[in-house]
């Protein structure tokens, strides 16, 4: 499939419903391409019902002043479940770029990946994967990618919308987010405003940056947080905080590390792990700091 725009929006594949589920198999490539709106590989929207999307397919989203999005899945009501196993790429010159975008704002989002994802701007944010539900949940082993000149680039981001929610990040693949201008550099982000946080990774992270902090991993933040990390973490800036693995919750925290960690900055502070928490916190180390 190839859909291109010179005026309005690009996509692949819509599938939309009111008050039906929506479902979308794709096993052939798509590639979306737009100069003044957004473009989209894969749109699956529903109000009501529940989204499911299964790609196995290479997906190519470009705009030049719209946003980027490889995959989008939306539910108002429903669940939101993405599966995917072909390479995405999602690039936008004057906008954000999302590799895989999953939300549903009443009820759960899952995001299984064990393809290779890349998302790049040019003057704005840079994610590779956002999920964000009432729980929220990303597994894979694919690689993730987010470059962007100037603004925040972000690997995996998975976030509850419920105050409760729980949240749960378990990858394989390397991950890296960098920024060559001003802006954060996360390579994974868990986030439940008082829900249980787990994120466990394998692969090796990378997060660099100009102006602003460049942190491998970072979780919070009232609920209780749990990080389980065996591949080796490099974060590096200029001028900003510099830190492998971020944890401050309310509630306590666990951290399991045996990856080398290296934090390096010119102007600010350069920490391997740090743990933030009002009550019992736990830190196991094996790996070189």
């Amino acid at each position: 499939i190839s859909a291109t725009s010179t005026g309005g929006p690009a996509a692949g594949i819509v599938a939309v419903a009111q008050y039906g589920d929506v479902s979308v198999t794709n096993n052939g490539s798509i590639t979306a391409s737009a100069q003044t709106a957004g473009a989209y590989g894969i749109i699956a929207d529903a109000f009501a019902g529940d989204v499911s999307v299964d790609n196995t397919g290479s997906i190519s989203a470009t705009s030049v002043s719209g946003r980027a999005y490889g995959i989008y899945a939306y539910s108002q009501y429903g669940d939101v479940d993405v599966n995917n196993s072909g390479d995405i790429t999602a690039t936008s010159t004057s906008n954000s770029a999302f590799g895989i975008y999953a939300v549903s704002v009443y009820d759960d989002v899952t995001v299984n990946t064990d393809g290779d994802i890349v998302a790049q701007s040019t003057s704005a944010s840079a994610m590779g994967i956002f999920a964000a539900g009432i729980n929220a949940t990303v597994t894979g082993s694919g690689d993730v990618t987010a470059t962007t000149t100037t603004g925040s680039a972000t690997g995996v981001f998975a976030r509850a919308l419920d105050a409760y929610g729980v949240v749960t990040i378990d990858v394989s693949g390397d991950v890296t987010a960098e920024t060559t201008g001003a802006g954060n550099a996360i390579g994974i982000r868990a986030y439940s405003y008082a829900g249980d946080v787990y994120v466990t990774s394998s692969g090796e992270i990378t997060a660099s940056n100009v102006t602003g902090s460049a942190i491998g991993i970072l979780t919070g933040r009232f609920g209780y947080s749990t990080v389980d990390n065996s591949g080796d973490i490099t974060t590096t800036t200029s001028a900003g905080n510099s830190i492998g693995i971020q944890v401050d919750s309310f509630y306590g925290a666990y951290i399991n590390n045996s990856g080398d960690l290296t934090a390096s900055t010119m102007d600010g502070s350069a920490r391997g792990i740090q743990a933030l928490t009002t009550y019992d916190v736990t830190v196991i180390n094996s790996g070189d700091i």
